[in-house]
């Protein structure tokens, strides 16, 4: 297949998600389920996203470091996990110049409008008040699952339990040093860890029937792709938590 037949069937797939001008999107994605070879498909899928959202909108995508060694420097700029991160997210940040932000283990790339907000935002936490994750919702970003599901790429899920106090989690005070411009900073991240033998599927709220309703899905050739508004979805899902704190555990 050609690219502009790849064109072709992006464009469609993604205005069939109803994704439209002006969006701000948070996108997580797996190529391989569209089932098509091509050296150029990252190119022609951000080439494809951008003609339909337009200069008003906004993409960010994940370059997370969760496993990063805490015991040595950390770069902001440039460090991030080979083995976590999608083809897409690698490709975005070799290849745009973009604004990453500042969180140490789960940190975005974002291109657009709003970017600046981003760029100014210094929280080295993963979630909670004025996180990535924050600020996606008080931006009203959609959220893209490209031929993933939320048990691969729902990581605001994560932000969401973050506001409860679980009992498979504790708190954890990391002090770490990083690089930034140059200079070797101290700071400290607190992150809640997992107990031992806590296992999670974000799928199993995410598929219940009053997240469907307001989620858009459309098939891809091994796959589906999913939209969703992140302040229903963040309002939606609390609630559900907060009825059932287990519901995200296996």
């Amino acid at each position: 297949m050609n690219s502009k037949k790849i064109s072709e069937v992006l464009e469609e797939h993604l205005r069939k998600l109803e994704i439209k001008k002006n969006d701000n999107l948070i996108v997580h994605s797996d190529l391989s389920t569209m089932g098509i070879y091509h050296k150029n498909l990252p190119k022609i899928f951000f080439r494809v996203l951008n003609k339909i959202i337009g200069k008003k909108g906004t993409i960010a995508l994940p370059l997370y470091n969760t496993t990063a060694d805490k015991n040595e420097i950390i770069n902001l700029e440039k460090d991030y996990s080979e083995h976590e991160n999608s083809i897409l997210s690698k490709y975005f940040f070799k290849k745009f110049k973009t604004v990453k932000t500042n969180s140490v283990f789960h940190s975005h790339l974002i291109k657009g409008k709003i970017e600046n907000k981003f760029k100014k935002n210094i929280n080295y936490n993963s979630f909670g008040k004025n996180s990535d994750f924050d600020l996606f919702y008080k931006n009203n970003f959609k959220l893209l699952l490209f031929g993933c599901d939320a048990a691969k790429g729902c990581t605001y899920l994560h932000h969401v339990e973050n506001k409860f106090q679980t009992k498979y989690r504790k708190k954890k005070i990391f002090l770490l040093k990083v690089k930034k411009k140059n200079r070797i900073l101290k700071i400290k991240v607190i992150y809640k860890i997992r107990k031992k033998n806590i296992y999670q599927n974000f799928n199993k709220i995410f598929l219940m029937p009053e997240i469907k309703k307001i989620t858009n899905k459309e098939k891809l050739k091994l796959g589906n792709s999913y939209l969703i508004n992140i302040r229903e979805f963040d309002l939606l899902t609390s609630k559900i938590i907060k009825k059932k704190p287990n519901i995200l555990n296996k």
